[in-house]
C-alpha cells in the first residue's frame, strides 16, 4: 500500500507540473516573438506572477537564466523565489555558479527596488561587470528587441562587492534601530529609519518587505523584538514617549501606553521576578518597568540622568536583571525586584561613550567607555570600579562583550582603526590587538559559533534582537582563576574558542575575527557609508549578520559563506575621489586616488593593476598623468601640500616639492616639455608651472598667475594649450609651451570651478561652468559654439564619442552620468551607475568612471576595445625609408649623420610630438618664430625633412607624408639636449 501511495503521489505531482507548464506557456504566448519572450511587453501581472508560475512548472532555473526577465520583473518576485532557487541550488556544490543572477541582482538591491527598466538594465550591466561576467552584461546592453545601449561599461574594480551578500533592506533615509527575530518558519529583522513613523518588517530569507507597522504618530526612535507569553512580539518606542508592543508576523498591536513625556532614549527586555519586563528610559529623567503580555506599569525610577544610557544586565545568579543608567558623570544602578535603586555614584571620568553589560564571575557588571580612551568596570553587586582599563586616546569609541559562560572579555573599537581585547577581571594591558580597519570603528558584536550556541535567553542589549545567538550557559564552563599572569590571559583567550567578532568601519568595510586566535575570517563590502550597528541571527538554520548604516540600507550577510571574493583588480578601500587619465606609449592608463595615502595605476583596456605605491604620509588628494620621453609619468598632491611625480609601474619617485593646498591640477604640454599645472587656494588662487619629469618651475607668464578658480589642459592643431578661470569671470588660452596668452573668451561665468579642453570632430573646444552655467566655445576662434543646461554639477569631462563632440556631467547627488552634444546644448545619454560618481574623465573614446569604491571604464557600442596600440618594431638605425628620396651627404658614417644647425630644432620638434609630424605642421609651427629654421620656406624644410630621414633619424609613420622619429633620432636629441652635441646657431 505503502508503494501504491508513493506511486499516486508521484503521479498528482507530474500532472500538477505538467499543468503548471502550460499555465505559464499560455501566460508567456502573447509576448513571445520569434521565439523570445518580450518582458518589455508583458502585464504587470505576469512581472509579478511569472516566478511563481515556473517554480510550479519546475521551470525557474530557466527563468532566471533570461535576464530581460531580470531587467522588467517585479523586485519583490525576484528575491523571493530568487532565495528558493538559490536553496535548490546548494545540491550543487561543484557549481557555485549555477545562480549567478542572484549575486549580481543583490549588488546594487536598493537600487532595483525602485527603478524603471532601463536604469535597471544599465546597473545590472555595471554589476555583472563588476562580477567578472562580461558575458551577461553584452546580453544586457544588446537586447533582441532594442538598439544596442550606446555607452556600454568594459570593466568594472570590484572593492564594494560580496558574495557573502543576501540582500538588502531599503528605506529612505539612514536606518537608526534593528532588531531580529524568529517565528515558526520565518526568521524576520524589523527597521526603523530616521524620522520614520513605521517600523518595517522584513522577510530575511528572501529580503523582501512584509509589511509596515503603523500607529506611532511620531518619529520610532527605538526597537526590541523577543518572546512574551503569546509568542514573538516587537516593541517600539517614539519621541512622543508612546511605546507599542505588536506582533511580528500580522502587525497586530497587541497594546499601545504613554510611558513617558517626552522622547525614549533607552528600549530593552529584562527578566524579573514577575516575569519578563519592558525597560524605557526617557526624557522626562524616568526609568519605567512594564509588564511584556500587558503594558501595566510595575516601576518607575525618577531622578536618573536625561540624556543617559541604558544598560540591563543579568543577575548572574538567576535572579532578577539588574538595570543600568549612565549619564550626566553618574552611574544609577536599579534593582528591579524591589523597585528601589541600588546605588549611584560619580563616575570620575570624561564624556561616556558607551555602556555594554558583562559579568565577574557570578556578579553583574558593566563596562563604561570614556572618551580619553579608559574603561571603568563597575560591580554591580558592590557598586564599586573593580578594574580600570587605559589604552590610547580615543580608543574605546565603541564597545562590546563576548562572554564565554562565566567571563567576560571587552572588545573595544576606536578612531585609529584599531580592535582591542581586555581581561575585565584581571586588567593590564590589552589581551590582543585587531588590525585590517582604515579608519574608525563605528560597530562591534560578538557571536557564538553554531557549535557553541543555543537560542534562549535574552542578550541584554539595549533595543537588541532576544532571540539572537546566546553564548554557552554557565555551567559548561570553567572559571578560569583571576591570578596566574600569562598563563591567564593564555586560557582565557583559548576560553574564547568558537566565539567570533564583527566590527564595522568608517572605511565602509565590516571584517569577522576569530577572538581566540585573533585570525581574520572574512571582509565584508557593500555598504556605501560606515555601518553603525549589527545584528546576529539564524535564517533557515545558517547564522546571518544584519548591518545598517546612513546610507539608508540594512544589508544582511551569510557568515559561513566562505567563498573567495570576486576578483576585479585593483582595490580601493574608501570612495575614489580623483582621477586622470593618458595615452602614453600607445597604451591608456588610469591614475586614481582616493583619500588614503596609495597611488594606484590600472590598466585602461582591461582594469588590471599596474602599479599600487605608497606615496607618502598625507592622504591623495588630486593625481594627474601624462606622457614623456620615457614612459608615463604620474603626479600625486596630497592634503599636506606636497607634490610628487612617480614612474607608474615601478613607483619610482621622480622629485618631490612643496606646493601648498592643490584645489585644481592638470597635466599637459608635449612628450618633450611635458608640465604640470596646479592652483593653490589658499596662496591667493596662484597657479603654478612645473615640469613634469623634474619638478623645477617653467618660466612662462602663466606661473605665478593669482585669482585663478581653475585649470585645464589640451590640443589645438596638436598645439599644446593650457585654459586657465579666473574669478573676475574672464577665461584665457595660453600656448603651453611658451607661455604667452592665446585667446581670451567672453561671456565666461564668473569662478568657473570646473575647466576642460579637447579636441573634438568639429575643433577644438573648451567648455566652462559656475554653478549652473555652462557655456562651450570654439577653442580656435573664440566663438561661443553652445550652451548645456546641466546644472550644478560636481565632475565633468569634454571629448569625442561616436564621431561627436561630448560634454559628460555628474550632478550634485552623484547620479547619474549625463552626456550632452558638446555643438548642440541637447542632452543625448543618461547612465545610472550603482553609486555616485565621485570623479570621471574622458579620453580617446574612453570614459573612466569612479564611483564609489569602483572605477570602471565605458566606450560606444562599437567600440569594445582593446584600445591599446600595437607596437610597431622599430627599423634598424641605419635604416632608410623608401618614401623619400635619398639626400644628398658627406662622405663617411659622421658626414651622414652630422645635423645641420637648421636640423636639429626639426628634429627636436618632432620628437616632442605625441603625433606624426607632416610638412604643413612643421611649416606652421616654425616660420613665426624660430630664426634658425624660418629662412629655409616649405622647399627647404622639404630638404630637411629628406636628410633626417635619410640619417635614420625620423622614419614614415602609417599615414602617408607624415613621420616620426626614431630611436636613433630620439637619441641624437637627448644628446644635443645633455649638452654633448651643441648645434651651430
Amino acid at each position: 500500500m505503502s508503494a501504491e501511495r508513493d506511486e499516486e503521489q508521484l503521479r498528482r505531482e507530474h500532472v500538477r507540473e505538467a499543468t503548471a507548464r502550460r499555465v505559464l506557456a499560455r501566460l508567456v504566448a502573447p509576448v513571445t516573438v520569434d521565439g523570445t519572450t518580450r518582458w518589455d511587453l508583458a502585464s504587470p501581472y505576469l512581472l509579478r506572477h511569472a516566478a511563481e508560475h515556473a517554480s510550479e512548472a519546475g521551470q525557474l532555473q530557466r527563468l532566471f537564466d533570461d535576464w530581460e526577465f531580470l531587467v522588467h520583473a517585479d523586485p519583490h518576485s525576484v528575491l523571493t523565489f530568487g532565495a528558493q532557487l538559490e536553496a535548490e541550488s546548494r545540491s550543487f556544490p561543484g557549481e557555485p555558479d549555477r545562480v549567478r543572477a542572484l549575486p549580481v541582482y543583490r549588488a546594487s538591491l536598493v537600487e532595483h527596488a525602485s527603478a524603471d527598466p532601463e536604469v535597471r538594465r544599465h546597473i545590472l550591466a555595471v554589476d555583472a561587470a563588476r562580477h567578472q561576467w562580461p558575458g551577461i552584461s553584452r546580453s544586457l546592453y544588446h537586447p533582441a528587441h532594442a538598439e544596442p545601449t550606446p555607452w556600454q561599461c568594459r570593466w568594472s574594480t570590484a572593492s564594494n562587492i560580496s558574495s557573502q551578500l543576501r540582500g538588502a533592506l531599503p528605506h529612505d533615509s539612514a536606518v537608526m534601530s534593528v532588531a531580529t527575530g524568529t517565528v515558526p518558519g520565518l526568521s524576520y529583522a524589523v527597521t526603523v529609519a530616521q524620522d520614520d513613523r513605521t517600523a518595517r518588517v522584513w522577510d530575511l530569507n528572501g529580503s523582501t518587505l512584509l509589511h509596515e507597522v503603523i500607529g506611532h504618530p511620531a518619529p520610532l526612535t527605538a526597537v526590541a523584538t523577543g518572546h512574551g507569553p503569546t509568542g514573538p512580539l516587537v516593541v517600539t518606542a517614539g519621541e512622543d514617549g508612546a511605546l507599542r508592543c505588536w506582533e511580528p508576523d500580522d502587525g497586530g498591536t497587541l497594546w499601545g501606553v504613554a510611558a513617558h513625556e517626552g522622547a525614549i532614549h533607552g528600549l530593552g527586555l529584562a527578566e524579573s521576578y514577575d516575569g519578563r519586563v519592558v525597560v524605557t528610559h526617557g526624557d522626562d529623567r524616568t526609568v519605567g518597568v512594564r509588564d511584556l503580555e500587558t503594558g501595566t506599569a510595575i516601576h518607575v525610577f525618577t531622578g536618573v540622568p536625561r540624556r543617559g544610557r541604558l544598560a540591563v544586565a543579568g543577575s548572574g545568579t538567576g535572579g532578577d536583571d539588574v538595570v543600568v543608567v549612565v549619564g550626566e558623570g553618574r552611574i544609577h544602578c536599579l534593582d528591579l525586584d524591589a523597585g528601589t535603586e541600588r546605588f549611584q555614584e560619580p563616575l570620575g571620568g570624561g564624556e561616556v561613550l558607551a555602556v555594554a553589560a558583562a559579568q565577574l564571575g557570578a556578579s553583574p557588571a558593566v563596562v563604561v567607555t570614556y572618551d580619553e580612551g579608559r574603561a571603568q568596570v563597575w560591580d554591580l553587586d558592590t557598586g564599586r570600579v573593580h578594574t580600570t582599563l587605559t589604552g590610547p586616546p580615543s580608543s574605546m569609541t565603541t564597545l562590546a562583550v563576548a562572554d564565554n559562560g562565566l567571563e567576560s572579555v571587552a572588545v573595544t573599537g576606536g578612531g585609529d582603526g584599531t580592535i582591542r581585547l581586555w581581561d575585565i577581571e584581571g586588567g593590564g594591558r590589552p589581551l590582543r590587538e585587531l588590525k585590517a580597519h582604515l579608519a574608525e570603528i563605528t560597530a562591534l558584536t560578538c557571536y557564538p559559533a553554531p557549535a557553541a550556541r543555543q537560542v534562549h535567553a535574552p542578550q541584554h542589549e539595549v533595543g537588541a534582537d532576544t532571540e539572537e545567538l546566546a553564548p554557552l550557559t554557565p555551567s559548561s564552563r570553567q572559571r578560569i582563576r583571576a591570578t596566574g599572569g600569562r598563563t591567564r590571559r593564555a586560557r582565557l583567550l583559548a576560553s574564547l574558542a568558537g566565539h567570533f567578532l564583527l566590527s564595522a568601519s568608517a572605511d565602509h568595510t565590516m571584517h569577522e575575527w576569530d577572538l581566540a586566535n585573533g585570525s581574520p575570517r572574512q571582509t565584508f563590502t557593500a555598504h556605501t557609508v560606515a555601518p553603525r550597528t549589527i545584528r546576529v541571527t539564524e535564517v533557515a538554520g545558517r547564522p546571518v549578520a544584519v548591518s545598517s548604516g546612513h546610507d539608508g540600507t540594512a544589508r544582511v550577510w551569510t557568515l559561513d559563506d566562505r567563498r573567495a571574493r570576486t576578483a576585479g583588480g585593483v582595490t580601493h578601500p574608501r570612495a575614489v575621489g580623483s582621477l586622470a587619465v593618458a595615452r602614453a606609449d600607445g597604451r591608456i592608463l588610469v591614475a586614481t586616488g582616493c583619500d588614503d595615502k596609495h597611488l594606484r595605476v590600472l590598466a585602461g583596456s582591461d582594469g588590471s593593476p599596474e602599479g599600487i605605491h605608497l606615496n607618502g604620509r598625507s592622504e591623495v588628494a588630486a593625481v594627474g598623468l601624462g606622457a614623456t620621453r620615457d614612459g608615463p609619468v604620474a603626479v600625486v598632491a596630497t592634503v599636506d601640500g606636497t607634490l610628487t611625480a612617480r614612474r607608474p609601474e615601478t613607483g619610482e619617485r621622480l622629485w618631490q616639492a612643496t606646493s601648498g593646498p592643490v584645489s585644481a591640477l592638470s597635466v599637459g604640454g608635449s612628450r618633450r616639455r611635458p608640465l604640470v599645472l596646479t592652483v593653490n587656494p589658499v596662496d591667493d588662487e596662484r597657479l603654478r608651472v612645473r615640469s613634469l619629469t623634474t619638478g623645477r618651475p617653467h618660466p612662462c607668464d602663466l606661473d605665478g598667475l593669482t585669482g585663478v578658480t581653475a585649470v585645464a589642459t589640451g590640443r589645438i592643431r596638436e598645439q599644446p594649450v593650457a585654459a586657465t578661470a579666473h574669478r573676475d569671470g574672464t577665461l584665457r588660452l595660453w600656448n603651453l609651451g611658451t607661455g604667452t596668452p592665446r585667446r581670451s573668451l567672453t561671456g565666461a561665468p564668473g569662478g568657473a570651478g570646473l575647466l576642460a579642453v579637447a579636441a573634438t570632430p568639429v575643433g577644438p573646444l573648451v567648455v566652462a561652468c559656475a554653478e549652473d552655467q555652462w557655456r562651450v566655445w570654439d577653442a580656435d576662434t573664440g566663438r561661443l559654439r553652445s550652451r548645456v543646461t546641466a546644472g550644478h554639477t560636481s565632475a565633468m569631462a569634454l571629448g569625442e564619442f561616436d564621431g561627436r563632440p561630448m560634454v559628460v556631467t555628474v550632478p550634485l547627488a552623484g547620479n547619474p552620468v549625463r552626456f550632452w552634444d558638446a555643438e548642440t546644448g541637447e542632452p543625448t545619454a543618461s547612465v545610472p551607475l550603482p553609486a555616485p560618481v565621485g570623479a570621471l574623465a574622458l579620453a580617446d573614446g574612453v570614459l573612466v568612471v569612479g564611483y564609489g569604491r569602483e572605477v570602471a571604464a565605458f566606450s560606444a557600442y562599437d567600440n569594445p576595445g582593446p584600445w591599446d596600440d600595437e607596437k610597431r618594431p622599430e627599423p634598424p638605425p641605419a635604416a632608410v625609408p623608401t618614401a623619400l628620396p635619398e639626400a644628398p651627404t658627406r662622405r663617411g658614417a659622421a658626414g651622414r649623420r652630422r645635423l645641420f644647425p637648421w636640423e636639429l630644432p626639426v628634429l627636436a620638434y618632432i620628437c616632442g610630438q605625441d603625433t606624426p609630424q607632416g610638412l604643413t605642421d612643421l611649416n606652421g609651427a616654425f616660420r613665426p618664430h624660430d630664426v634658425r629654421v624660418h629662412h629655409l620656406g616649405r622647399q627647404g624644410l622639404k630638404t630637411v625633412m629628406r636628410s633626417l630621414a635619410a640619417k635614420g633619424l625620423i622614419q614614415q609613420s602609417d599615414e602617408r607624408g607624415r613621420y616620426v622619429p626614431t630611436p636613433l633620432g630620439r637619441h641624437r636629441v637627448q644628446r644635443a639636449e645633455q649638452g654633448k652635441a651643441q648645434p651651430r646657431r
